[in-house]
């Protein structure tokens, strides 16, 4: 494939060993997922067909959503995700594909606890 080939996501197809393919080949590179605007909705990048580096994913408005960094097809390190207006929405650490960190805050930026997420009506 060439370097300035891209490939969306309605191209490829999952192995049943979940790798993806394209025409037949593992991919290496770059899969874009395109909404039916043609605006990008997320990037997500493989090595041999596996996931492998960074996966983005965008507001409709074109802000970053969501960035994860993938090894051997789990979440490693630093994955961060934010509101579409641009603040912060949360920032969690992975070890081998389990979250061992995680921090959350409200659209305004206040904290919360990322398990339960903003008290609901009747909580406290």
């Amino acid at each position: 494939m060439g370097s300035d080939r891209v490939i969306t996501l309605d191209e490829v197809d999952w192995t049943d060993d979940l790798r993806v393919t394209w025409h037949g080949q593992p991919v290496s590179g770059e899969v874009v997922e395109l909404d039916d605007e043609g605006r990008t909705v997320e990037v997500v990048t493989y090595a041999g067909g596996i996931q492998e580096g960074p996966a983005r994913r965008y507001h409709p408005n074109g802000r970053l959503e969501s960035e994860h960094w993938y090894e051997a097809g789990v979440p490693e390190g630093i994955g961060r995700t934010w509101y579409a207006g641009g603040q912060p929405r949360s920032v969690a650490r992975y070890e081998h594909g389990r979250v061992v960190e995680e921090r959350a805050w409200a659209e305004d930026g206040t904290p919360l606890d990322p398990l339960t997420g903003p008290p609901g009506p009747g909580d406290g």
